[in-house]
This record gives C-alpha cells, sequence and structure tokens, in this order.
C-alpha cells in the first residue's frame, strides 16, 4: 500500500509540476529527460490547500518518524506479551531513539536549511525514502 501510495504521490507532483503558477522548479530535476525528473522531482516544494501545506516539509519528518517510533512501541509491546518482561535493550533503544525522533520534531525548524529542503526536488526518490 506504501509503495502504490509513493508512486501515486509521486505522479501527481510530477503532473502538477507542469500546471501550476509560479512554480519554482528544482535544477536537478528539470533535465527535459521524463523519468529523471520524475526519479528526482521537478517542482522544489510542492504545495497545496492554497500554498499552505507544503508536501515535502511534512514528508521529511513526521511520517516517516512518528511510525517509527509506533513501531518500536509496538515491538516493546510485543515483547512484553510474549516473555512477560521488556529486556534492558528494549527499553534502550525505546528510550534513544525516542530521544531521537522528540529532538528532531521539536528542532523541525533546522530542516528547513537541509539540501532536501533547499535544492532537491520532490520526486519519487524522496518521496520514498521519506514514507
Amino acid at each position: 500500500v506504501t509503495i502504490l501510495w509513493t508512486i501515486l504521490l509521486s505522479a501527481y507532483l510530477y503532473v502538477k509540476s507542469f500546471f501550476g503558477k509560479g512554480v519554482l522548479l528544482a535544477v536537478g530535476g528539470n533535465s527535459g529527460n521524463p523519468f529523471y525528473d520524475f526519479f528526482l522531482g521537478r517542482e522544489l516544494n510542492p504545495r497545496c490547500l492554497g500554498s499552505t501545506f507544503d508536501w515535502k516539509e511534512f514528508c521529511e519528518l513526521r511520517p516517516g518518524l512518528i511510525g517509527w517510533m509506533l513501531l518500536d512501541l509496538a515491538m516493546l509491546s510485543k515483547q512484553y506479551d510474549r516473555m512477560g518482561y521488556v529486556s534492558g535493550s528494549m527499553i534502550l533503544i525505546n528510550i534513544f531513539q525516542g530521544i531521537y525522533v522528540w529532538d528532531a520534531l521539536y528542532q523541525e525548524r533546522a530542516i528547513l536549511t537541509t539540501m532536501d529542503i533547499t535544492t532537491d526536488g520532490f520526486g519519487f526518490m524522496l518521496v520514498f525514502g521519506d514514507l
């Protein structure tokens, strides 16, 4: 389902990049080769909902990191159900990865300075990697 969603979102963003007014195109994703441009992404920061929702900024952190934390907690719960206790390593993994996720979400404004946001287009490569 996720792979299908990434293909559909990438296709939507690729087609949308040809019809938007004032669309800022990424240098790397504007080669003229449709396969290459689809993969790298033509539009730099695709937006919707009246330019208030930035697809790339949202997908860079939230779904992947929050999903990662939910998986960690689900594995912790499963280990408790199977073994009747939670191992020290599972506790440490959840604590350290939880701190990492919290820090990334708390310092989210720092992502605006990364190469992914400032120079890369939002195409299949980033959509698939982020989700």
